[in-house]
């Protein structure tokens, strides 16, 4: 496989001088492409040809990588001093990649301020509802790069557009709404140059969001 690999490097990217140079996302299509044309194979994610090239780009990208934790696209938070890791969740690390990215800083400093007292888990969920809500700006608003225009239209634009993407309202879909809202405030509390100039109570209104059901279980989990 990693000859194989190798002429393909060779052949596509000859002045590469490290597996970290390469253009992950484009190299990665291009190499299965080249294993269907030219060697007649066909691959899928846990294939040793794909794990070939994803395992030691990532590897040897984050080893290489020198800056703080909280800088990076993807953080792993056994490296991040007092954060909390619970022994139920095996999931370590919280990948930004897929926040629009000029607003991925301000969602990266938004959950950097929650992972000092809320857990892993709570983060993913965080990051998973202003992903939501950065995407619909995004399309919604292509020049946008901060939130200081936002509106009360765009909110209610923003929850119809939220139910057509998730179908209903779960407990974990109020979840990412309410992570929503919670983070708007505060960013505008906190003084985010990107947070709404509007009040946040004048963009969602207290029924906008259903709240959570009543569960009938009185325990939760085996302790």
């Amino acid at each position: 496989v990693i000859t194989h690999f190798s002429t393909f490097l060779r052949n596509n990217y000859p002045h590469i001088v490290s597996i970290t140079d390469l253009p992950y996302e484009e190299a990665n299509s291009e190499w299965i492409q080249y294993l269907k044309e030219q060697l007649g194979i066909y691959t899928s994610r846990s294939s040793i040809y794909t794990t070939v090239v994803r395992d030691p780009y990532h590897f040897f990208k984050d080893f290489y990588d020198e800056r703080e934790e909280y800088e990076k696209d993807i953080w792993n938070f056994n490296k991040i001093p007092g954060t909390h890791l619970t022994d139920t969740n095996h999931q370590r690390t919280l990948n930004f990649t897929n926040v629009p990215h000029p607003f991925r800083d301000i969602c990266k400093r938004y959950v950097k301020f929650k992972a000092s007292f809320v857990s892993l888990g709570t983060c993913y969920h965080i990051m998973k509802g202003l992903e939501y809500f950065f995407s619909f700006i995004r399309e919604k608003h292509p020049s946008w790069s901060d939130l200081v225009q936002l509106s009360r239209e765009d909110i209610e634009s923003f929850l119809a557009w939220y139910l057509s993407k998730v179908g209903k309202w779960t407990i974990t879909k109020i979840r990412y709404a309410a992570y929503v809202r919670s983070g708007l405030e505060y960013m505008q509390l906190a003084g985010f140059p990107e947070a709404p100039a509007t009040p946040i109570p004048r963009l969602f209104f207290s029924g906008d969001i259903p709240p959570y059901p009543k569960s009938n279980k009185k325990a939760k989990y085996i302790p």
